[in-house]
């Protein structure tokens, strides 16, 4: 038989769903020989779980409710969530998080279009409502669901693909020449896919994020190494798309990463703004040192560095870093000015949606880095948000250009994932 075993205590309404989908039992429960452990669960809701170790053999570990002040011990981050899963690799972590706020703002906008004897158009007013509503969250049955699908070993195995496929640009900053207490790397995947208000169209948000932590002994700091290096956007399958009627597409992206502590600097972001090319390139470079004295089988120093060029068309990107909030835009070039520079205008005929990019209707990757620096041995926690932002547009066209008004109409839908309760990490578990 294989089970999950529950360390502490727990009272939780999903442990009663999960039940119904697998074998749950308490630490102490009697079993026989031949039964088999698939995965831990621990209930952070409970106080005096907050202190369990995590096991050390390498099986899942499901957590309930770390919406906590204080961070999990042994994890680089606590992450706010009622249900995530934890996976243990061989020299780095997974945090899937299988709940995750989401709100959507819904706007819709008219513009009256008509067209002039001399083939130039007079816009005749508009007129626009919009609404806000939070996504409803996962009921104890679904987030059963997910944890029973997520602990099966060909989902594990597919989740480590996806990472290490991730992490193959990048072999070349691995710091495993390091001594191991001066690095810790972690992986966090956000995922959430959402159908769109009013029409049969599912949408597809994963973000793979890995947290790098490390120490330096010459110079005497610590960095953290935050990118966003996997999975992707995608707007699923359109609903609409024709000459006079387009949507929904990805129109632009938002991501951020903001540390909540005034002694964290930023020492870097990539890619910087890139506007009008096919192509940018993200990456960062910094020193760390050794202290021989104690590992003396080690250089005195490492340069920890990277660079990636990754292919865009008709999409612009901005970095609208600020301080030690590190924040990227990208979004559909033609759209940047006006969104109504999407229509294509033809004399004394009907209007149409200009042809969408490729990234506009499909998988688009943002490959976006950012270092920040502690001075000194840096022992501390850390609050830190992170979040992304995607606007879905629906552009179409009625009316006759001749005898009526054309109407040039949108709507915008706008998904949200602002982390509102800060994650925490904790910059103790590196030291140099």
């Amino acid at each position: 038989m294989i089970y999950i075993k529950i360390l502490g205590d727990s009272y939780s309404p999903v442990i009663d769903e999960l039940r119904k989908l697998i074998p749950v039992y308490p630490e102490n429960y009697p079993v026989d020989s031949d039964d088999t452990v698939s995965a831990y669960l621990i209930d952070y809701s409970i106080q005096g779980n907050r202190g369990l170790a995590l096991p050390s053999d390498g099986l899942p570990v499901i957590l309930l409710n770390t919406n906590m002040t204080d961070s999990i011990q042994g994890c680089l981050a606590t992450i706010p969530s009622k249900c995530s899963i934890l996976h243990f690799y061989d020299n780095y972590t997974i945090w899937q998080v299988l709940d995750i706020p989401m709100v959507t703002r819904t706007e819709r906008q008219s513009n009256f279009v008509k067209q002039n004897e001399d083939t130039s158009c007079s816009f005749l007013g508009d007129s626009k409502k919009s609404c806000e509503r939070p996504m409803r969250p996962l009921c104890d049955e679904e987030l059963a669901v997910l944890i029973e699908t997520n602990i099966d070993i060909a989902e594990r195995t597919a989740l480590s693909m996806e990472v290490e496929d991730s992490r193959k640009n990048y072999l070349d900053d691995l710091p495993i020449d390091l001594p191991e207490k001066q690095y810790n790397f972690q992986y966090v995947r956000l995922e959430v896919s959402k159908k769109l208000d009013e029409v049969d169209q599912t949408v597809y948000n994963a973000q793979l994020i890995e947290l790098a932590l490390i120490a330096s002994f010459n110079p005497l700091c610590k960095y953290l190494r935050v990118r966003l290096i996997g999975a992707g956007f995608n707007p699923g399958y359109l609903y609409y798309d024709d000459n006079y009627d387009r949507g929904f597409f990805q129109s632009k992206i938002t991501t951020y990463i903001e540390p909540h502590d005034s002694r964290i600097v930023t020492y870097d972001t990539s890619p910087k703004t890139v506007s009008g090319v096919t192509t940018y390139t993200t990456g960062s470079s910094f020193n760390v040192g050794v202290d021989i004295s104690k590992n003396p089988t080690f250089k005195t120093s490492y340069t920890i560095s990277n660079s990636e060029t990754i292919s865009i068309q008709d999409f612009d990107m901005f970095n609208k870093s600020m301080g030690i909030k590190s924040e990227w835009e990208t979004g559909i070039t033609i759209m940047r000015d006006n969104i109504w520079n999407m229509f294509s205008q033809a004399a004394f005929r009907r209007a149409k949606v200009k042809p969408l990019p490729e990234l506009a209707k499909h998988n688009a990757q943002p490959h976006c880095e950012a270092v920040y620096r502690a001075e000194g041995m840096f022992p501390d926690k850390v609050n830190m948000s992170m979040g992304w932002q995607v606007m879905y547009h629906h552009l179409w066209v009625s009316g006759s250009a001749v005898a009526f008004p054309m109407h040039y109409s949108y709507q915008a839908i706008e998904c949200k994932i602002w982390e509102s309760d800060p994650w925490i990490l904790d910059f103790n578990l590196v030291s140099a």
